[in-house]
């Protein structure tokens, strides 16, 4: 059974003699809609506020996120699931079957193995389910947001605020495709990208 809403959230926070603590910790886990594909992201924040003199208050915002994704059977072409069952005529099979029409076993990974329709008129050599299985697409995300802050106030109608804020984060995906065909037993194309950024 699939949870699409398994989310915990909690946030605990504290009040100062002359400041302000806030801190939050957030947990977030989504079964996705198709085959080994999922969502798990982990946030935190912590928030100080500090009021230095009357006329003088300062303040710090941190939040950090992890998150990692699974999105086999996604892609924008013939290997997305939706696109492959909804396009795909019925007379093309799942699997592939020898000339007595019995399904063929597959020596690798064992089970029946996916017909990948090699000289077939709608999505040759793909079979959306079976990478969707079989096959790796992920993203791993590390996130900083931060700002500070520094507040003068001169008056009741008057306050001067400077702020600064960064953000950094990284982002690592991993396309990992794997199919069985008769010509080329096992294809396997790994590909990883690595970016950072700061603003």
């Amino acid at each position: 059974m699939i949870d699409l809403h398994d989310i915990e959230t909690i946030r605990r926070p504290l009040r100062l003699a002359t400041g302000t603590y806030f801190t939050s910790f957030g947990h977030l886990k989504d079964n996705g809609y198709t085959i080994n594909s999922d969502h798990e992201r982990i946030t935190t924040r912590l928030n100080l506020q500090h009021e230095v003199r009357e006329w003088l208050s300062g303040s710090v915002n941190v939040g950090y996120t992890i998150s990692d994704a699974n999105n086999n059977g996604q892609s924008e072409d013939s290997g997305s699931v939706f696109l492959f069952v909804d396009n795909i005529p019925s007379i093309y099979p799942l699997f592939l079957r020898d000339n007595n029409g019995n399904t063929v076993e597959d020596p690798i990974y064992g089970g029946p193995q996916y017909d990948y329709g090699e000289g077939r008129g709608f999505g040759g050599l793909t079979n959306a389910i079976a990478d969707a299985i079989y096959s790796t697409s992920e993203t791993k995300r590390h996130e900083i947001n931060s700002s500070a802050s520094l507040n003068f106030k001169f008056s009741d109608h008057l306050t001067f605020e400077n702020t600064i804020g960064l953000q950094y984060f990284t982002t690592a995906s991993t396309i990992e495709i794997v199919r069985f065909t008769a010509q080329a037993p096992l294809k396997t194309a790994l590909s990883t990208k690595f970016s950072a950024t700061i603003s």
